[in-house]
Order: structure tokens, then C-alpha cells, then sequence
């Protein structure tokens, strides 16, 4: 899969148990936070005017029943190849999973479509190779396909090659949206450092997710131990026997880059050499005494490019998709979209996707 569509889906089928766990957190996201692309931007019209096969328009793009089916349907056997029928008994924020699944299937092609209408805007158009990569794709997926299958979809293999195309496209539209995104990142800027701590608490974590302060008394109590073991540390102790008796911040051994702790914390633990221990630290949580371990951390630091470039391009994508969808009016049939459900008959495919990836993956890639 090119690297691009990483970022490119909130919502995505890849191969794997780590994948599909990733995408139950996915789906509680989008449960909690209401993050589809049409969570608040865009109009939407509940519509009788949309023909018996149709879910759902955006302006000019039309989101078919067997369109809809082949995705879910795909997603659905993943899942249940991975964790079971079982995993259908799960509720997310109190909605069934196959509800939330369904409504991901939704999104993730309400995203399909808008590309597919901003492709105009950034002149991407198939080659006539990708064109026969595509074909070839969905020939191949057609014919891994049980008879019953087909049926039960409705599909055949034009069906599945104006899907492949419309994916296609979107990916496209994403690679001309990030193009001008400087790849370029430092060694300062992403670099990782691995620290051991000793904190004392200041604050308890309340249910909520704010901090609750400790009284007064516990404060000095906290101050008189933070400076008991400072103190000891400066008499020749080994920091690392101490953090037993003191740390009360749960991991005494952390590997992090920048923007990731408090700023306190942060400005003191860049500014320290090798084996080198910190003052005293104070942040809304604790008081802390930090040793650094490693200044540079080559390997981990080549991976936070590698998610600082990712985040770079998401950004940047987001700017352009969010700004596009304002403008978009959707319908939807309500009345069809409730009646979605699994197919009745047992079926096992799920290689919609790997099969895109493996005939037309490489070609698409290579011309961006």
C-alpha cells in the first residue's frame, strides 16, 4: 500500500489483528468526537429524489447500494476472519459495532466521492495505463468471487472497475494536495531523547480527565521529598536505586520528542547532557527530577520524521478537504441507509482492496 494512504483515511482496511485493533479505537473516535467529514460543514438534505439504488449524492457524486455493499461487506469478513462473529456483539459508546462499522463504511466513501469531485480542480486525470492496471484489478477480484457472491452483490467486473477508478482518483487527489509539502525535517526538530524520572506528585487524576491539587500540606510534604532525594542524588547515589523509593509518576524510563510533555518538563529535559540531572522540575502534575539517558536516539528519531512528515501531510490535506466540503450539499435516503445491513448469505471476500493494491497500487504510485 503507498505510503500515502496512511493519512489519507481515518478509517482503513488493512491486513492483521494490530490494524483492525487500530480501527476499533478508530470507530470510538468517530463515535466520541463526531470527526466524518460532514460532522458540521456540509448541508445536508434528507432526500426521497434519489433513485431505489442509491444511498446517498454530493452534488455529482452518487454512492450506489452494491457500491456500499462491497465495502462493507469486505470490512465485515476482515473482521470476522480476525475476532469472530463475536466481535458483533460489541457496543462502541453504546452503539452496536456493526452500526459503527456501517457508519465508517459511510464515511470513508462520502471522502471517495468529494475527492473524486475536487479531482477537476487539481487536473488529475487516469493514464491509459492506469486505466489497464485497474481493469486488470477488477477483473481479478470479479473472479475471486463465489457465484453466490456476485449475486448477492449485484456486481460484475464494470462495476468493480468504476469503483477501482473512483479510488484511484482519490489517491491521486491526495498526492496533488500534499505535492508541495516540504519533506525535509532536522535531526533537532525530530529528535527523541530517552530520560529516567522521579516525580512526587501534586495533583491526582479525576475521572473527568482534570487534575485535582493536593492540599497544602501534601504540596510542602511533596517539596521536602522532591529536595530529600535531589539531595541524595548529589551525595553520589544512583539515581535508578532512588526512583523505587520516590517516583510516584508511574514509567520511570521514557522516550519522547518534542510537544509531547509539559513545557517545564520539556525545556528541562533538552537542556541536559548525558547522565546529567536535572533541578527540580515543577509542573501542574508533580515535582520531578529528570536524568538523561540519551541525548539522540538515532532510530527512534528517524521514525518521528517519518510521523512528523505524515502529520505535516494530513495537515495539509485537511486544509484543502475541509475548506472543499463546505461547498458540497449531500443527500441522503434516510430511509435506505437504515435498512443497510450484512448480506444474508454467508460470504467470505475481503481482498477489494489488497487486490487494488497489488495490480494498480505500484502504477498509480509511480506516476506521483
Amino acid at each position: 500500500m503507498p505510503e500515502r494512504n496512511k493519512t489519507m483515511w481515518m478509517i482503513r482496511r488493512k491486513h492483521g489483528k494490530r490494524i483492525l485493533a487500530m480501527l476499533l479505537v478508530s470507530l470510538f473516535l468517530f463515535s466520541t468526537y463526531g470527526c466524518g467529514p460532514f460532522a458540521e460543514n456540509t448541508k445536508i438534505v434528507l432526500s426521497t429524489g434519489l433513485d431505489s439504488n442509491q444511498i446517498f449524492r454530493l452534488d455529482g457524486e452518487i454512492c450506489t447500494e452494491k457500491e456500499f455493499m462491497v465495502y462493507l461487506t469486505n470490512l465485515q469478513n476482515r473482521y470476522e476472519r480476525v475476532y469472530g462473529p463475536e466481535v458483533w456483539n460489541m457496543e462502541v459508546q453504546g452503539v452496536s459495532m456493526k452500526q459503527e462499522v456501517i457508519d465508517s463504511v459511510k464515511k470513508e466513501l462520502e471522502q471517495i466521492k468529494v475527492m473524486n469531485l475536487m479531482s477537476e480542480n487539481y487536473k488529475v486525470v487516469l493514464t491509459e495505463e492506469m486505466k489497464t492496471a485497474l481493469k486488470d484489478a477488477a477483473k481479478t477480484y470479479i473472479q475471486s468471487l463465489t457465484e453466490e457472491e456476485k449475486k448477492a452483490l449485484n456486481v460484475d467486473e464494470n462495476d468493480i472497475y468504476q469503483m477501482y477508478v473512483e479510488y484511484a482518483t482519490s489517491l491521486l487527489v491526495y498526492d496533488a494536495i500534499i505535492a508541495s509539502v516540504n519533506p525535509e525535517i532536522s535531526d533537532d526538530e525530530a529528535r527523541i531523547i530517552t530520560v529516567e524520572q522521579i516525580g512526587v506528585k501534586l495533583a491526582e487524576l479525576q475521572a473527568d480527565g482534570t487534575l485535582k491539587p493536593v492540599s497544602d500540606d501534601a504540596r510542602k510534604q511533596a517539596l521536602s521529598r522532591i529536595k530529600e532525594a535531589k539531595r541524595r542524588i548529589d551525595q553520589g547515589e544512583e539515581f535508578s536505586t532512588l526512583v523505587g523509593e520516590y517516583n510516584e509518576m508511574g514509567e520511570s524510563i521514557l522516550t519522547f520528542g518534542y510537544g509531547e510533555k509539559e513545557k517545564a518538563y520539556e525545556e528541562a529535559a533538552f537542556n541536559l547532557a548525558s547522565d546529567q540531572v536535572s533541578d527540580i522540575v515543577e509542573t501542574p502534575e508533580a515535582y520531578y527530577l529528570i536524568k538523561c539517558d540519551s541525548t539522540f536516539n538515532q532510530e527512534e528519531t528517524d521514525k518521528n520524521k517519518s510521523a512528523i512528515l505524515e502529520e505535516r501531510k494530513n495537515a495539509a490535506f485537511q486544509e484543502k478537504y475541509q475548506e472543499y466540503i463546505r461547498k458540497v450539499a449531500e443527500e441522503v435516503d434516510e430511509d435506505k441507509y437504515a435498512q443497510i445491513d450484512f448480506l444474508e448469505v454467508d460470504t467470505t471476500t475481503e481482498s477489494f482492496f489488497s487486490t487494488f493494491d497489488e495490480l494498480a497500487g505500484k502504477t498509480i504510485k509511480t506516476n506521483y
